[in-house]
């Protein structure tokens, strides 16, 4: 459950920042001398409209799916800490692991922070993933100057483009997709990722696109 959604989350126009296993919580229980351990799967940080969606109960894949037309400012970020559940997660039903688990919601709503038990069912989506998995075609290309001028040209006076036609502006097939792929992981573009890779699907063009995290 942990590797599909850090995998979302680095093809998300709205995360920053993205630690597996950031930290552990250490519980001491009056009457008991050992004390429990806890280590959340996932810290991310995340424009504020994420958590908003994300509170809502938006199911994570489709809020990854969604692109987003501008550039995320470092000082917009917050952290948001996940737990992902399996279906077949047993301590799911185990009574001391519940018990566990009210005690660790307890803290870290009172420090205010942010924290989302995300089940399987609801969170990730197959077919979805087949998508991820395609994106990631570009997710570790590197990207300079010269490949952002080569985007930005390719969008003239536009800020949107389909996904089909620019990549053909960029090479066609399959340099100028893997291309487009990669500057969508540098946030330099926005992929909308709602019907897929498909070649109507939309392209927006970041303002201050120079900024995107380098990943």
């Amino acid at each position: 459950m942990e590797q599909p959604a850090l995998r979302m989350l680095a093809a998300c126009s709205r995360v920053m920042t993205i630690n597996s296993q950031p930290h552990s919580l250490f519980i001491g229980v009056r009457g008991i001398k050992r004390q429990f351990r806890y280590t959340p799967d996932i810290e991310a940080h995340v424009h504020p409209s994420f958590l908003e969606e994300l509170s809502s109960g938006r199911p994570l894949f489709e809020i990854v799916a969604d692109p987003f037309t501008r550039a995320v400012a470092s000082d917009e970020g917050v952290p948001i800490v996940l737990e992902m559940k399996s279906e077949q997660d047993k301590s799911l039903e185990d009574p001391a692991n519940q018990t566990k688990m009210k005690m660790v919601e307890a803290i870290y709503e009172h420090v205010a922070q942010p924290f989302f038990v995300l089940r399987e069912a609801t969170h990730i989506d197959r077919k979805f993933m087949r998508v991820i998995t395609e994106l990631e075609a570009g997710a570790r290309d590197r990207v300079g100057d010269l490949e952002k001028s080569r985007g930005l040209l390719a969008f003239g006076r536009d800020r949107c483009l389909p996904f089909g036609s620019l990549s053909q502006s960029l090479g066609g097939q399959p340099a100028g997709e893997r291309l487009v792929k990669a500057l969508h992981f540098k946030q330099f573009l926005s992929i909308d990722l709602r019907r897929g890779l498909n070649p109507d699907a939309p392209v927006w063009l970041r303002q201050q696109a120079e900024f995107g995290r380098d990943v």
